[in-house]
């Protein structure tokens, strides 16, 4: 009987043993790929969010891959202090971006972010195929591609179409400096590639 005991104990002991094991390899794993993720919780806009964006002379990308530093702390500034700003339609996916006097519009569709048109004060598009511009979550060698097609205005007189291709990739992740001095890591590059036709 105390033999019995003594097995029923261990089987308990490796049972509880494996299955802490797995766990622990899950986390392990969840967490490095989490690092580089994006994800719609954290990394996608929302209504009212106003970001504040500087532009600075152009540096060269760096190579693509693992833990790539991109040093900006010594970046020449081209314009400090610029808004993008988005709203919320009632409708609740549909959001519209305001940058350099240009309203972007996009559509929030599940786990996929959609590029309907933009507009402004000399043209106009609307896309009836609209372009898949990212899918989450989005990982480091993550790809998308995409076909679009619209049509609209150019000064309100011309008509206009606009077609092509959008290839979206996850091409690097590593460390980035700031021009103010502060260390970002676990940042993921994400690169879009755009070809487009118009008539």
């Amino acid at each position: 009987m105390i033999t019995t005991i003594k097995i029923r104990i261990s089987e308990k002991v490796r049972k509880t043993f494996f299955i802490l094991s797995l766990l622990i390899f899950y986390l392990n794993i969840s967490s490095l790929f989490a690092q580089n993720t994006l994800h719609k919780e954290y990394n996608m806009f929302r209504g009212e969010d106003v970001i504040i964006k500087q532009q600075v002379k152009y540096k060269t990308p760096g190579r693509a891959g693992e833990n790539v530093l991109w040093d900006f702390g010594k970046q020449e500034a081209v314009n400090e202090k610029y808004e993008l700003s988005y709203q919320q339609s009632e409708a609740d996916s549909v959001f519209t971006g305001c940058e350099h006097n240009t309203l972007y519009y996009y559509l929030l569709k599940k786990d996929s972010l959609y590029s309907l048109g933009y507009e402004n004060p000399t043209t106009l598009i609307n896309n009836q195929k609209p372009e898949l511009l990212l899918t989450f979550p989005f990982s480091y060698q993550k790809r998308i591609e995409s076909y679009f097609y619209g049509t609209g205005n150019y000064c309100f007189r011309l008509g206009l179409t606009s077609q092509g291709k959008t290839v979206t990739w996850g091409d690097a992740y590593g460390m980035i400096i700031l021009p103010n001095g502060d260390t970002l890591q676990h940042v993921l590059r994400v690169r879009s590639l755009k070809k487009i036709a118009e008539s």
